[in-house]
């Protein structure tokens, strides 16, 4: 699968491109507009990147868990 996200985290339009056009090729012959398939690489972009950030946010950190443990939180993991 193609990274539509840059390694910023911004979406990267000539990705974005690239995979209309390759659903376009794909989806002309069951009457799709290039449009829909442009529609539908955004939306895959965006969703991409959402996955992305929720990845992101559910990282483990043993420092942090440490400091928890450290202070008697019992909640540290």
């Amino acid at each position: 699968m193609t990274s539509l996200v840059t390694p910023a985290g911004r979406l990267d339009r000539r990705a974005v491109m690239t995979e209309a056009h390759r659903q376009f090729r794909l989806m002309r012959r069951y009457g799709w507009s290039f449009g829909r398939c442009l529609s539908f690489a955004w939306a895959k972009a965006r969703e991409q990147r959402a996955r992305l950030h929720a990845a992101s946010l559910t990282v483990y950190c043993p420092r942090q868990k440490a400091t928890l443990l450290a202070r008697g939180d019992e909640q540290a993991g």
